[in-house]
């Protein structure tokens, strides 16, 4: 039986069992995404594969992550979360369907459909030590790197930034155990298969480490660094990420984020790095209304994220607008501007820039 017929029986079977779950003591929640998009440049919808045959271009807008399609009504996440506190061990399993799905398993080693619908999927227990409560999780995970995440309804912005798109991984398989520090704050210490591995592709660990801290006066800083060999079959030559996150909480309405990004691989061709920018801001009209902007700045110059030597900016303004309770809707205009004609246009073209309206609903439940 194919896997897409197995996956949404299960989705299916979820859904139906959130009564029996709540009495055991297991959460069941979930959210629906959909977007329209239009881009300026017009990209066709087909293209030229190599053999020279036409086929569906499956990324009208470039440098995008799961935005990808333009002039249509798509869906970009459908998300069920079955979850159960550690008391003392629980769980959490994210099963998830959609373009999004596609794209985030990828470069996955034990291959794209094998885990394409189960985001995370880890066993986590309380610990004690040192006199603090902490947890110990062991499966996959989404990485702990970046400002933004997987489900828009936690984002500011509705489209995904250069840095989440370029910069971070998505996912690791492994162990993570958090504790928290006096007063308030956290640390944590991974060990991981690797960037977006559930399987490792080297025989080699990575390693993790995290820390979170209120400094005052409304600031959190976030800090995480993942650092080990990520080529495959290649034990020897080592990838680090720096990833630092500031996040301001200046009046009641008003709030800030910046993240910035370093990495470096060496190669057995040479070192590579890439690095990145990105500032957010956020202010709650009131009534379920709020506007957000972000600007970013990304350095690809040897073409090891993107593919293409080139630096990135982009500009987007938010506006978004609560309904009801669970129902976000989003309206958006960006702005992408490359020294590289990487921007797919009308006939086959290329350009330097790419601008896209769009509008996205989101459903949690």
């Amino acid at each position: 039986m194919p896997r897409s017929i197995v996956a949404a029986g299960l989705f299916a079977a979820l859904l139906s069992a959130a009564p029996r779950a709540a009495a055991l003591n297991v959460e069941v929640s979930g959210s629906v995404d959909w977007y329209i998009e239009h881009n300026f440049n017009r990209p066709d919808r087909y293209i030229a594969d190599e053999s020279g045959e036409r086929v569906l271009n499956p990324v009208q807008n470039a440098l995008r992550n799961f935005d990808f399609k333009d002039d249509q009504i798509a869906l970009n996440l459908a998300e069920v979360v079955v979850q159960a506190a550690p008391e003392p061990v629980g769980f959490r399993l994210d099963l998830g369907f959609g373009k999004t799905t596609d794209w985030v398993p990828a470069s996955e080693p034990g291959g794209q459909d094998t885990y394409r619908h189960i985001q995370q999927a880890y066993i986590t227990a309380r610990t004690r030590w040192g006199g603090a409560d902490g947890t110990l999780d062991i499966g996959k995970f989404v990485t702990s790197a970046g400002a933004e995440v997987i489900e828009t309804g936690d984002n500011w912005n509705y489209t995904r930034g250069l840095l989440f798109s370029w910069a971070i991984p998505y996912y690791h398989a492994g162990l993570r155990y958090t504790h928290p520090l006096p007063k308030s704050g956290a640390v944590g210490l991974q060990l991981l298969n690797g960037w977006n591995d559930v399987e490792d592709n080297n025989g080699a660990p990575s390693v993790g480490v995290t820390f979170t801290k209120p400094v005052g006066n409304g600031v959190t800083l976030t800090q995480n660094y993942i650092g080990g060999p990520e080529i495959a079959d290649d034990n020897r030559h080592v990838r680090h990420l720096l990833d630092t996150i500031v996040s301001w909480q200046a009046t009641e309405r008003l709030a800030f984020l910046l993240n910035a990004d370093y990495a470096r691989e060496d190669r057995p061709t040479g070192a590579v790095s890439w690095k990145g920018a990105a500032a957010y801001a956020r202010y709650a009209l009131g009534d379920g209304r709020a506007v957000a902007a972000r600007l970013e700045y990304f350095d690809d110059p040897d073409g090891a994220a993107t593919g293409t030597e080139q630096t990135v900016r982009e500009a987007t303004l938010t506006y978004e607008w609560r309904p009801a309770a669970g129902l976000v809707t989003r309206a958006e205009i960006r702005h992408d501007r490359s020294d590289a004609p990487v921007f797919l246009s009308h006939g086959d073209g290329r350009r330097r820039t790419q601008t896209t309206v769009l509008l996205g609903s989101m459903y949690a439940f």
